[in-house]
């Protein structure tokens, strides 16, 4: 029997020995990292028209889509009547009314949250939005911490496996008190929208 350093250095010369060193290797790979800001975007594609409406001597004028139509709706009583047309308190409103269109690109499956507030720019009066028309149906918004309303929409599937582009309707409202230096005339507003990235 060969002893046990002949049977060692027998291995050794094979290629078997037991502490053999390995050699590092570094395998090249690229990567992009891209921010939340770089997958969601908003652009206005179509500006919107409330057409006239009017100021009641006694009540507040509220005017809001509800399931894409455009209601005048009294503040006090609460009687509401589809546009164009009047309430009994002279809440009114006439002419051609048209909703903002906006492009809203986002990867398919990606939760954006959108929070739209109000333009408060003309003394007693309010403009903004508490429904988006979105993926073929009316989403409603929830009161924010913030003067608006928060919206939390799903990205659909679209013709590209990256970011897509899609439609979105708003909702838009307004309302303008009876008392008051109320502006009257042509006025022109903007409703602010954030994309919320937490």
């Amino acid at each position: 029997m060969k002893p046990v350093s002949a049977l060692i250095s027998a291995l050794a010369l094979t290629g078997f020995a037991t502490a053999a060193a390995q050699d590092t290797v570094n395998v090249p790979l690229s990567v992009d990292i891209l921010n939340p800001g770089d997958l969601v975007s908003l652009q206005v594609t179509r500006d919107g028209d409330l057409g006239q409406i009017a100021r009641s001597a006694t009540t507040v004028c509220n005017y809001r889509y509800r399931n894409g139509v455009l209601m005048i709706e009294d503040g006090t009583t609460g009687e509401s009547v589809p546009a164009p047309g009047a309430t009994s308190a002279g809440c009114a409103q006439f002419g051609t009314t048209t909703r903002p269109i906006l492009e809203l690109s986002c990867p398919p499956g990606m939760n954006v949250q959108l929070e739209v507030g109000y333009d408060l720019s003309l003394a007693n009066t309010s403009f903004g939005a508490n429904s988006v028309f979105f993926d073929g149906s009316w989403v409603s918004g929830t009161p924010g911490s913030h003067i608006g309303y928060d919206f939390v929409l799903s990205c659909p599937s679209g013709a590209n496996a990256g970011v897509n582009t899609f439609p979105l309707e708003l909702g838009v409202e307004g309302s303008v008190d009876f008392y008051g230096d109320v502006p009257s005339g042509e006025r022109d507003v903007n409703i602010p929208i954030n994309i919320v990235f937490e």
